[in-house]
């Protein structure tokens, strides 16, 4: 009787372990719930990394907020997958033509250097299996 319940125990112990890892896992550490938080941070980040203007950081604030807005809103519509991937691709493009707009050649430079970098990051990163 008291193996029983030892081993009871143990495999309810376990179930508890893997359940508390995979729901801290999925986390990533970002905790950003709402569009106007996606768009500070974004906007945050490309202050510092690019040395935006008070003026070029609201107008991206604004497009970033107006951005991640449609995203939130494309995600309970119900669109198969080529639609979704379409607008977002339209989304995404309509979005890098008002940034042309706001940010300098040299800024945009820098921007398009940055993505390119993170791109190649993510691809070497999966390409290890390490995900």
């Amino acid at each position: 009787m008291k193996i029983k319940q030892i081993v009871l125990l143990f495999v309810l112990a376990f179930i508890l372990s893997l359940t508390c890892e995979t729901t801290f896992a999925q986390n990533h550490g970002k905790n950003f719930s709402t569009p106007d938080e996606f768009a500070s941070n974004k906007a945050g980040k490309m202050k510092s990394r690019l040395s935006l203007t008070d003026a070029q950081y609201k107008d991206v604030y604004t497009l970033f907020l107006n951005h991640f807005s449609l995203k939130s809103e494309n995600k309970n519509m119900n669109l198969s997958y080529e639609e979704r991937k379409i607008l977002r691709n339209q989304h995404r493009q309509e979005m890098e033509k008002q940034l042309e707009g706001i940010l300098t050649q040299d800024q945009m430079t820098k921007f398009k250097e940055y993505r390119a970098q993170k791109k190649e990051h993510k691809r070497n990163k999966n390409m290890n299996g390490n995900y």
